[in-house]
């Protein structure tokens, strides 16, 4: 009996943090199509596109990357995103500045500044991670704008999911289970 209990309270556990992991809502995050599809450009996009190792900057992880190095004006890409209103996401990205300043990069989702950096020393791929709440919408825009007049800066893996929140659904599932395991086990023993 106790092998079955374990089993199933392991199988609800499994169940409720199954639920808590969303997909993906980036359309081509990691640009592995070759191309911005998925993303709109806008601004200055000189000495902006997607390739693969370049300059001695291999991609974070596949076989593509973005770069971006705009000089004298920034530009960039975004993406609209479809999702909850009222809604905490966690968005990830990995970033490379291949060399020093003067540059500048901006990351906005539904609007509101996660990062402003300007005059950034060179940094190997780093992983950045933020979250942002949408707001009534139904949609969300993710942007980023970059200014780099010495060099270029590289972009890959981008992400945005639901933030890691089991459901309430979930957690009352989750807790009317244990609730009746803990009620078997009291008549077994009685």
């Amino acid at each position: 009996m106790r092998k079955l209990i374990a089993g199933v309270t392991l199988g609800l556990l499994l169940s409720a943090a199954q639920s808590a992991v969303a997909a993906n809502l980036v359309t081509n995050g990691g640009f592995e199509t070759g191309n911005f599809s998925g993303w709109t450009q806008f601004g200055n996009t000189s000495f902006t596109a997607v390739d693969g190792p370049i300059f001695g900057v291999d991609p974070h992880s596949g076989n593509r990357q973005a770069y971006f190095g705009p000089s004298g004006s920034a530009g960039g890409i975004q993406q609209t995103l479809t999702v909850t209103p009222n809604t905490d996401y966690t968005i990830e990205f990995w970033l490379n500045n291949l060399a020093g300043a003067p540059n500048f990069y901006q990351v906005l989702f539904d609007g509101v500044p996660l990062t402003v950096v300007g005059g950034s020393g060179a940094f190997e791929y780093t992983h950045f991670s933020f979250t942002g709440t949408t707001d009534g919408d139904a949609t969300a825009v993710l942007r980023f704008a970059f200014q780099h007049d010495p060099s270029l800066f590289f972009l890959d893996d981008v992400s945005v999911d639901l933030a890691a929140v089991p459901e309430p659904a979930t957690l009352a599932l989750l807790g009317l289970g244990l609730a009746g395991l803990g009620a078997a086990g009291r008549r077994r023993k009685g």
